[in-house]
């Protein structure tokens, strides 16, 4: 499957929120509001979700495999970091607010 994937927002405020990226696949179906997220020292991806009545969270859509979950996730993150560097030369617009 082919993944792209574009950097909407690179966020630089201090919060765990990174960025928010959209991916399309196979130029058939796009999903927005894909978030990166920094947890420890490695940021991941995560899939657009709702909250749910017990006060969690459910994504909206996701991967069904493994495969592709990695695949979304390595894209999503090569974009990010691609988007982070051009920010620093006035590439990209770089929020510092939540």
């Amino acid at each position: 499957m082919k993944v792209k994937a574009d950097i909407f927002k690179v966020i630089e405020n201090g919060s765990r929120l990174k960025g928010i990226a959209g991916i399309t696949l196979d130029d058939v179906f796009e999903v927005k509001n894909v978030r990166i997220i920094q947890s420890g020292q490695k940021p991941f991806v995560a899939m657009p979700s709702r909250q749910n009545i017990n006060g969690g969270f459910d994504d909206i859509c996701k991967p069904l495999t493994v495969e592709l979950k990695n695949e979304i996730s390595a894209v999503v993150l090569a974009a990010y970091e691609e988007a982070r560097a051009a920010a620093q030369n006035g590439g990209v617009p770089v929020s510092t607010q939540e």
